[in-house]
């Protein structure tokens, strides 16, 4: 396993197509969609932190992040209704890396659900910050052709 970390938004382009691949592999909300992330970043004129994790020339775990005033926050948290990272795996080589590099402690985590994979990885950790945990609840729409009502659940 190999951890790399991005810290250049010119560099986050070229994760695109691995990063939609990994993304449609998962059950993630559009707040963790390439997209989002990366047009966030780029809006906001981000400090990037974000984490990647390869097994080879696969890449199996994207943890979105920023630099937000000396904190590893989610991008754009403040306007996500759910944050989390994105991954195939369920070791702990990201959150063993942050803590060996003395970064876990500066992790600001919110808008976080108690079943993500994040949660799962960072719960354990006693000095860790996170800000919004939640249970939620979903609701199944059914698209119709009966506009304007034209969802059913």
């Amino acid at each position: 396993m190999r951890i790399k970390v991005i810290t250049e938004i010119d560099s986050l382009f070229s994760l695109k197509e691995k990063w939609d691949t990994l993304f449609e592999r998962g059950n993630y909300s559009v707040f963790q969609r390439f997209d989002y992330c990366y047009n966030s970043a780029l809006i906001n004129k981000s400090e990037l932190y974000l984490i990647t994790l390869y097994n080879g020339d696969d890449l199996v775990e994207i943890w979105p992040c920023e630099v937000i005033s000396g904190n590893i926050r989610f991008i754009n948290d403040t306007h996500a209704d759910f944050c989390d990272i994105i991954s195939d795996k369920s070791g702990n080589e990201v959150v063993e890396y942050l803590t060996l590099n003395n970064r876990v402690s500066l992790l600001r985590l919110k808008n976080i659900k108690l079943d993500s994979k994040v949660y799962t990885k960072i719960k354990k950790i006693d000095c860790l910050s996170v800000i919004s945990k939640t249970h939620y609840s979903t609701i199944n729409l059914h698209q119709t052709d009966k506009f304007p009502a034209n969802f059913e659940h």
